[in-house]
Parts: C-alpha cells; sequence; structure tokens
C-alpha cells in the first residue's frame, strides 16, 4: 500500500514538472516607452472595455489618449514599461512618481494569452527593480481592486502589504508607509 502511494505521488510529481518547468522559462524583456508611444498600449489593453477596466477602472472607453498622456505628464521621470516575449508585446507596468512624492506602481497588465504562468510576478519583480534605478530606494505604492484576486495574491507575494481601503480599492505598499491621503 504504502509503495503503492509513493509510486503514485512521484508519477503525479514527475508528469507535472515539465508543466511547472515550461510556465517559468519564457524570456521576458523589458523596454521603456520613452516617447510614450500610446498604441502598444491601446493593443493591449485598450481595445476591450472590460481589459481596460481590469487595468485602470475609471479610464475612459474607448481608449482616450489624452486621458493616459495626463497620467504620465505629471513628471518626466514618470515612466511606461512593456515587456515582450520572443518579440510580441505581452504586459505592460508603469511608475508614476505623484506630487506627494509616492512612487505608485501603476496600469500593471498581463495579456489574457500569457496570464497563468507566473509572469506578473516577474513583471512586478522587473518594475520594482527599475523603480529603484530610476526614483532610488523608496518605498512603493499602489492599487488593486479586491475583485482581482490574482493580482493581489502577485502583490503580496512581492512584499506589498494592505494600509488601506476604499470601497473596493485596496492601497497597498512595499518598504515603508508612503502617504495615503489621509
Amino acid at each position: 500500500m504504502i509503495e503503492e502511494t509513493y509510486s503514485s505521488v512521484r508519477q503525479h510529481i514527475f508528469t507535472r514538472i515539465p508543466t511547472v518547468i515550461a510556465k517559468f522559462s519564457m524570456r521576458l524583456d523589458l523596454t521603456t516607452n520613452a516617447s510614450l508611444n500610446l498604441e502598444p498600449l491601446r493593443q493591449l489593453f485598450g481595445a476591450s472595455k472590460e481589459q481596460l477596466f481590469l487595468v485602470a477602472p475609471n479610464a475612459k472607453f474607448p481608449f482616450d489618449e489624452e486621458e493616459w498622456r495626463g497620467y504620465f505628464r505629471e513628471n518626466p521621470k514618470n515612466l511606461s514599461l512593456l515587456f515582450h516575449s520572443e518579440g510580441k508585446l505581452i504586459a505592460h507596468s508603469a511608475l508614476l512618481e505623484k506630487a506627494d512624492g509616492n512612487i505608485w506602481v501603476c496600469f500593471v497588465f498581463v495579456a489574457e494569452d500569457f496570464r497563468g504562468r507566473g509572469l506578473a510576478i516577474e513583471i512586478m519583480a522587473k518594475t520594482e527593480e527599475m523603480a529603484k534605478r530610476t526614483f532610488g530606494h523608496r518605498p512603493l505604492a499602489l492599487a488593486v481592486r479586491d475583485y482581482n484576486p490574482h493580482a493581489i495574491r502577485c502583490y503580496e507575494a512581492r512584499g506589498f502589504r494592505e494600509v488601506k481601503r476604499n470601497g473596493s480599492q485596496i492601497i497597498m505598499v512595499k518598504e515603508g508607509k508612503p502617504s495615503c491621503g489621509d
């Protein structure tokens, strides 16, 4: 009986290994969208109201270029980050230094075909590294909605902790406590 259980568990583990390896073997290249070309953002999450809602619940639909340019105009250090795999745009994140001095991780989005592969954690790691290079070692903040549990788990795995709730919006911080407008 014990040998059968061991054999069954061993078979399950070894049949799952290729899936796990494939899950994390994708190369992820980061480029900054320095010229703020909004077409990649429109293609990634602006074509569908549902996708745009995931990345920015209060954004206008259809995708409004002037609205999105406004997010980045506040500070010349603000960054739009594009993530590619094998030449295909698969994700986006942004770093915004707000007037209150906080660094916010915003507009994190992974294309639907690439979700569930563990890429969001890698995207957040690369985004955090870019934040350190651009803004120095400062606390990071982000807002996530409570109806997005996958994102919440990803952010918690990267060390973000909840500090405030406002309706469905959860404010999370990492490495300190930025001002949350209290």
